[in-house]
């Protein structure tokens, strides 16, 4: 609690002083934490409700971590704030839109926690019968409700351009960041919750390597239809990618965020080594704020400036730290109990297939 806040503190008042300076590059620089922090805390929304309508065993052990971050999104809600005063382009129509979705994920998210909250009082086939509708209702909300987010809030800053497989893309690298997040928040275990093993992080492996390799099918799809068609609307927004200074990010970003997860996700050996999930998970969650990077800075700078790191590190300081503080919080003043005796024996007992 006490790192989180001190970095949020140190990260606002950089942010505030770089207002004062150079407020454009402020502006992209918290948009594309922003953004890459929201599309992360959505996923793990989505694989709450994936798990309870799947009655995925293995994801019991990661279900607190889940519902912590989970328990952060009215303060992720409230970071929307600054997006919204600060830019002169906002309209009306933006500003309800945006006040749309987060009634969504917000009504969806304390459905969940309330649900936790009411475990001891339930019997397992009256939560499974609640956690299915929701399940089964607020899968497809909330990922709609991400997918014109990121129309909104990403797409639209370049507006001669468009993609209809923009929002699965940014759906899903939020599902691969929510993952790995998990992976990694996954060792640290309460009192009354089971420590993830082998056998979990075998299966949170399995359906890692399904979603990297989505992942990067969407961005191969959406790069090789433009790229062929050749329509100088569409294929501008790749050129300014492939062009010096964004160049060496994009070439990374397919090595490092595609093809690396891949060969490492393919062998079960690792896929079951906990060490190794979570080197691997830490290195996916960067490389997915760097793919939120590629796709809202270059359309906001023309180029890139080593006091812009500045910019960057404060802005992942304070909206990394903040929404942190704000999760551990809820997580200490909550009575959260996230696994009752039914489930007890079949997640020490389970096996991946």
């Amino acid at each position: 609690m006490k790192i989180s806040i001190g970095g949020a503190a140190i990260g606002g008042v950089v942010l505030l002083l770089g207002l004062m300076l150079r407020g454009d590059r402020i502006a992209a620089s918290y948009l594309a934490m922003y953004t890459a922090t929201v599309s992360t805390a959505i996923g793990v929304l989505l694989m709450i409700m994936i798990a309870h309508l799947s009655g995925a065993i293995w994801f019991v052990p990661f279900r607190p971590a889940a519902e912590t971050i989970t328990a952060a999104l009215p303060w992720l809600a409230a970071l929307a704030i600054p997006l919204v005063i600060l830019s002169p382009a906002v309209s009306t129509y933006f500003t309800l839109r945006a006040v749309m979705y987060w009634a969504v994920w917000l009504g969806i998210g304390e459905l969940l926690l309330r649900n936790s909250r009411e475990v001891a009082s339930q019997s397992t086939d009256q939560r499974s019968a609640r956690m299915t509708v929701l399940g089964a209702a607020g899968i497809p909300a909330a990922a709609l409700a991400l997918t014109f987010a990121a129309f909104d809030w990403m797409m639209s800053l370049s507006p001669g351009w468009s993609s209809t497989v923009y929002g699965p893309y940014v759906c899903t690298g939020g599902v691969v960041a929510a993952l790995a997040v998990l992976a990694v928040a996954g060792t640290a275990a309460r009192d009354d919750a089971i420590a993830a093993g082998r056998e979990h992080y075998q299966s949170l492996g399995q359906l890692l390597l399904a979603c990297v390799l989505l992942w990067a099918y969407l961005w191969y799809s959406q790069f090789f239809v433009i790229w062929i068609a050749s329509l100088p609307r569409e294929v501008s927004w790749y050129v300014v990618r492939f062009a010096s200074p964004w160049r060496g990010l994009t070439t990374t970003l397919v090595v490092t965020a595609f093809l690396l997860p891949f060969l490492v996700l393919l062998f079960r050996t690792a896929r079951g080594s906990r060490a190794l999930m979570i080197g691997l998970a830490a290195w996916l969650l960067i490389a997915h704020y760097a793919d939120v990077y590629w796709l809202v800075v270059p359309s906001m700078r023309s180029r890139w400036v080593p006091s812009d790191l500045l910019w960057d590190l404060a802005a992942a300081s304070f909206v990394i730290g903040s929404t942190a503080a704000v999760a551990i919080w809820r997580h200490r003043t909550s009575s959260l109990e996230f696994v009752d005796d039914a489930a007890f024996e079949a997640v020490l007992r389970y096996e991946a297939p």
